[in-house]
């Protein structure tokens, strides 16, 4: 059963007109500082007791002046945000403030916060996920994944609050106004699919369902550890077989040096960056065709790659920008049980399979360790025939 909340089924106070609510999606329109606007839902006394996480997107097309904006919280009562802090209420927020993104627990007088180190763009979705895990420290942590795009692989900045005291919450805020600021400042935006649903391949469920298969409940002569290890092993390996982590990376020329140092497994196509809007395709050559194609200036014109480098024909006479289409390294090992892997959902599950060969592989059960893993490759095989080969034969056929 789903958790997507229906937020026409929400309780709305908004004397300034500034929501316009549908049954997903929630359209802001210049909300100022000073005004009382909110959207709230009674879920019961104590609802919010355990690890809970929630998801949403949203982005802002328009901001006049410093707003803060509180895009999700939790409390035990019911006001405006801002006035809730004001009145020193216990409660957890998500707020849009000059474009950072700060998450706060309120302990009576006292709010702790963590806010993103970059600062978010106009006009552009992001993709939150807010995660309490109970486990992590005296009274828990509470956290906030920000990511660029609907897959969560893509991470922007992970937020982290230690929080400072055990407590159940009773109403949820699918948005709230500041109420109580100075004025003469606006926000306009959307805040969409608010869900409470909890990822399924977070560490800590994929660590679960390891266990699972090797009917080990609890730590004991598998420790939480080596199975995270394993698990992280696990995406590096999907992400090497199968190429499946694509980004753009931007590079540099120097001049009078043809090779160009490149992260990540293999480049698929260099482009040459003449300008901040276009850019030109280079050619893709083999190392014996160097300097026996003719070349039309000095600019770089084609590549071959060499280990973990590109090399450029002709050889560069100054300072050019590539941009590489690059299969990555997973930029971030997983730590945190709430974290999920960089790798596309359908790899995602394949992790469970290796994670599992490792198991059997420490109580020496080759058989069904190379059973197992003859398996997860298999899959392995036909996930990327399904999702990458396309791609990258597409890049290929252009850059060849």
């Amino acid at each position: 059963m789903s958790t997507l909340q229906t937020l026409t089924g929400y309780t709305e106070v908004d004397t300034p007109t500034r929501l316009t609510v549908a049954a997903s999606l929630l359209t802001i329109a210049t909300l100022d500082d000073d005004e009382e606007v909110y959207l709230t839902k009674d879920f019961g006394a104590s609802f919010f007791s355990a690890d809970f996480e929630h998801t949403l997107n949203f982005q802002c097309t328009a901001q006049a002046g410093a707003e803060i904006i509180y895009l999700w919280a939790m409390c035990d009562s019911v006001d405006e945000i801002g006035a809730l802090i004001t009145a020193n209420a216990d409660l957890l927020c998500l707020s849009w403030e000059n474009a950072s993104l700060v998450l706060t627990e309120r302990n009576s007088t006292v709010s702790t916060t963590d806010t993103s180190a970059s600062a978010l763009s106009l006009s552009t979705p992001y993709y939150i996920r807010i995660v309490r895990d109970e486990a992590t420290g005296t009274y828990g942590t509470l956290y906030c994944y920000i990511y660029t795009d609907p897959e969560y692989m893509d991470l922007f900045d992970k937020l982290t609050v230690t929080l400072t005291e055990k407590k159940d919450f009773r109403y949820l805020y699918a948005v709230s106004g500041k109420g109580n600021g100075g004025g003469s400042v606006a926000w306009s935006g959307t805040i969409a699919a608010l869900a409470l649903d909890p990822y399924p391949y977070t560490m800590q469920n994929t660590r679960t369902r390891v266990r699972d298969l090797l009917n080990e409940l609890t730590a004991d002569f598998y420790t939480d550890a080596e199975i995270n290890r394993w698990i992280n092993d696990a995406e590096r390996d999907i992400a090497e077989k199968s190429l499946c982590l694509d980004h753009i990376d931007s590079l540099s020329t120097t001049n009078a040096i043809r090779i160009v140092a490149f992260s990540g497994y293999r480049v698929a196509y260099l482009e040459y960056a003449y300008d901040t809007i276009q850019g030109l395709g280079l050619k893709r050559i083999t190392t014996n065709q160097i300097g026996k194609l003719p070349s039309n200036g000095t600019t770089p014109q084609r590549w071959y790659p060499s280990g973990s480098n590109v090399c450029i024909e002709p050889i560069p006479n100054a300072t050019y920008s590539l941009n590489a289409y690059v299969a990555d390294f997973p930029s971030i090992e997983m730590s945190s049980n709430p974290d999920i892997p960089e790798i596309p959902p359908e790899f995602r599950p394949l992790m469970i399979l290796y994670a599992y060969s490792r198991g059997l592989e420490k109580v020496k059960r080759t058989g069904q360790a190379i059973q197992t893993i003859s398996m997860y490759l298999n899959e392995l095989i036909h996930a990327k025939m399904d999702k990458i080969d396309t791609s990258l034969d597409s890049w290929d056929m252009i850059s060849e």
